[in-house]
């Protein structure tokens, strides 16, 4: 499943979880313990886990670095530039 459709389904899945819960979840591993999501979903195609940010109100963001996701290599100090960025700004409530 490519990295874009993922997006869209944890979108869809954090939208179903404010639906139910009335709060955005802390984690997006909490969507999946709660039956939201698979951990497939929301693992991108390289291997990494998405990033997630939530607000305390009704936005959060989705989105993953890409192959070069890894910001530290083992062995290394500095960080790795991150060239591609694909995101999915999500709003949900009133």
């Amino acid at each position: 499943m490519a990295t874009a459709t993922k997006l869209v389904e944890v979108d869809s899945a954090i939208r179903a979880y404010y639906r139910a819960n009335k709060s955005l979840p802390k984690t997006l591993s909490e969507l999946c313990q709660k039956g939201f999501a698979s951990k497939e979903v929301i693992v991108d195609d390289w291997g990494s886990e998405l990033f997630y940010s939530a607000t305390d109100g009704n936005l959060a963001e989705v989105w993953s670095c890409g192959p070069d996701s890894a910001l530290i290599r083992e062995g290394e100090t500095d960080a790795i530039s991150i060239h591609y960025r694909l995101s999915k700004t999500i709003s949900v409530g009133d």
